[in-house]
């Protein structure tokens, strides 16, 4: 009995024994696997972090519709235009270890006078034991700041927290920031806060949207000083500016007449998505003259679907295209 007692006791740890040491190689393949799928897919999400990032952008919804919504004057937005561009760096040495890929950010006024409020540079990583995607932000030179912003995937858009002493000025001042990234939006907020009214929360924080870029072409008929006289034949004379460039929230290009009086003509692109209202999307084309003031309409328009590439206006004296670059 003793005996047979014993080799029950033993059978099981003999047999437990053997399939932990059958077990112990395939645990660790299991793990490099797993390390090397995680790698991956936190590469993954970078890419698709920068791709979403990558752009010109803009809040001329924002901009445009405040007073509409009754937003106090005092609280009102100013037009805001943001580029986020990939940009190589050498030299650079002091940086974390990780795979660092750098971008320039460039904060400038959308009013047309393209000043410039604050430019950066942004060097994202991995970290990879805690899993996040890291900017570090440097100066324009290469100087490392005190301000890194720290993102999360989060139900396919990407949440960003912004901490530090040197951080950008989004408009909101230079500080803690909670950023959200989706397909096609950007939002920079300080704080959320639910109990503000509707026009309020509407611009509480900074929401930028992606730009297009657009080629451009103006085509002017001159004024009767313009004209040239042939005996009985006066011949009307054309203008022709091409190559213009702007981009669909709300930007500008102005060109000025070789006629005498000389006239200062512009256009004016807007993607325009309605905070209220079922009017669909639509992408705005304006003509716009510095002699008459503008009430947001221009003096001529035209309008499009945004998946239009090609938008054009005319009238008796002016003619306007615009092409889409990368449809």
């Amino acid at each position: 009995m003793y005996r047979q007692h014993s080799l029950m006791i033993r059978a099981p740890a003999l047999i437990l024994v053997a399939l932990l040491c059958l077990a112990t190689p395939v645990s660790g393949q299991q793990q490099a696997a797993h390390e090397s799928a995680r790698s991956d897919m936190l590469s993954r999400q970078l890419d698709h972090l920068l791709a979403s990032l990558h752009g010109d952008w803009g809040n001329m919804d924002q901009f445009f519709f405040q007073h509409r919504l009754g937003v106090e004057a005092a609280s009102r937005r100013t037009l805001v235009h943001v580029s986020i561009v990939p940009v190589e760096m050498e030299g650079v040495t002091d940086h974390t270890p990780g795979r660092g890929v750098f971008s320039q950010l460039r904060i400038s006024a959308g009013d047309g006078s393209q000043e410039i409020l604050d430019q950066r540079l942004l060097e994202h990583q991995i970290d990879r034991d805690s899993g996040d995607l890291i900017s570090h932000i440097r100066s324009f030179g290469g100087e490392l700041h005190d301000c890194r912003v720290i993102w999360r995937l989060n139900g396919g858009q990407y949440l960003g927290r912004q901490s530090g002493s040197q951080c950008p000025d989004w408009g909101e001042g230079t500080g803690e920031m909670a950023l959200t990234v989706s397909k096609g939006d950007l939002w920079v907020a300080r704080k959320r806060q639910q109990d503000l009214s509707v026009a309020d929360r509407y611009v509480s924080e900074l929401r930028l949207r992606q730009a297009r870029m657009f080629t451009c072409r103006i085509n002017v008929i001159l004024t009767d000083e313009g004209q040239m006289d042939f005996g009985q034949l006066r011949v009307q004379r054309f203008d022709t500016w091409t190559d213009l460039r702007l981009h669909d929230q709300g930007g500008e290009v102005w060109i000025t007449t070789n006629d005498s009086p000389a006239r200062r003509l512009g256009l004016r692109l807007h993607h325009v998505v309605w905070p209220f209202g079922d009017s669909a999307p639509s992408r705005g084309l304006f003509l716009l003259n510095a002699d008459v003031p503008d009430d947001g309409r221009g003096i001529a328009y035209a309008s499009s679907s945004p998946d239009s590439v090609r938008l054009a206006l005319s009238n008796r004296e002016i003619s306007a295209s615009c092409f889409m670059d990368v449809p």
